[in-house]
């Protein structure tokens, strides 16, 4: 069985766009009915978050959305694959979870700044967050993850980082980039890396500005 590769809308806010290679098990969640074309499916999904939150929602807890996959591939709405998922699966080799780094930033404590400067998320909210980060000996320019796309096997380990970085999400800023490489660094996680950059790599294309 090859990978999930899914997506979330929720509001409308984004337009899904077609792969280029369509042999694969295509998944939107969704909250209403969205004229989608073939490969994609959509999956209606009952809301119990603000869109936003619902999105990130989905994002992390993959495994209790696709309980019996193996392999899945999220990538946000405003991302398409121009290569097969079976080359991302690849790019895995003996890590479990692989992701872009961010070809802009390389800390978190940048791009908490950088969130706070822009007007995205709470600025209190963020601040403790980060505080907390500090206080438990999380480093500074310790990379950067960009969390449009993320390639992961379902193993117990990786549950466990979902569950953690939900409990982030959840507990503290929706910015989620701001968590995820502490939760990977927190549970000991090497990801392996997807070639590219936060527009463009290899195996996929991004539309640019300021995605929320």
């Amino acid at each position: 069985m090859g990978p999930i590769v899914y997506t979330a809308i929720f509001g409308g806010y984004d337009k899904l766009r077609l792969p280029d290679v369509t042999e694969a098990e295509y998944v939107c969640l969704c909250d209403e009915q969205l004229n989608v074309r073939e490969p994609w499916q959509q999956r209606l999904i009952k809301m119990q978050y603000a869109p936003r939150k619902q999105q990130r929602h989905c994002k992390a807890m993959v495994h209790e959305i696709f309980p019996d996959a193996a392999v899945s591939i999220w990538h946000g709405g405003n991302v398409w694959l121009t290569a097969d998922p079976q080359e991302l699966v690849a790019l895995l080799g003996d890590r479990d979870i692989a992701v872009v780094r961010h070809d802009r930033r390389n800390c978190a404590y940048r791009e908490a700044d950088a969130c706070i400067r822009l007007k995205k998320g709470d600025p209190q909210t963020i601040a403790r967050q980060m505080a907390r980060y500090r206080d438990e000996g999380y480093p500074a320019r310790n990379g950067l993850c960009a969390a449009f796309l993320i390639v992961r096997r379902h193993t117990p380990q990786i549950k466990e980082f979902n569950e953690l970085w939900w409990s982030e999400i959840d507990g503290g800023s929706v910015r989620d980039q701001i968590s995820i490489d502490y939760c990977l660094w927190k549970l000991g996680i090497k990801p392996a890396i997807i070639p590219g950059g936060v527009y463009r790599g290899p195996c996929y294309r991004r539309n640019g500005g300021h995605h929320r």
